[in-house]
């Protein structure tokens, strides 16, 4: 769903415009139910990479951009994972990236 980065909060994702379920947790709904991209961690710190062509594919053909979503499938919760954003000011460079290669 379209939401707004300056408005959103855990009930809504613009003023006056609810998630369909709190936190944007309605598959599809508040997000699309298929996966863009999956992908497996390590224990240790490093960079993760998703392969998200088809999405930058349709979004330059037109399709609307939401952004994405990162859902947790498995784990515990002593191995969740931390992502920085992109305000991150301690270490730009570990900020997060969007690669587009082209051939």
């Amino acid at each position: 769903a379209n939401w707004s980065e300056a408005s959103a909060t855990w009930q809504q994702r613009d003023i006056g415009l609810p998630w369909g379920t709190p936190g944007a947790q309605g598959a599809g709904v508040d997000y699309q139910a298929t996966a863009d991209a999956q992908t497996s961690v390590g224990f240790n710190p490093g960079w993760v990479a998703f392969d998200v062509t088809s999405a930058i594919q349709q979004m330059s053909g037109g399709q609307p951009n939401y952004g994405w979503k990162l859902i947790g499938l498995s784990g515990y919760l002593s191995g969740d994972k931390r992502f920085y954003t992109r305000e991150y000011a301690a270490d730009p460079t570990l900020r997060p990236k969007l690669v587009i290669t082209y051939q």
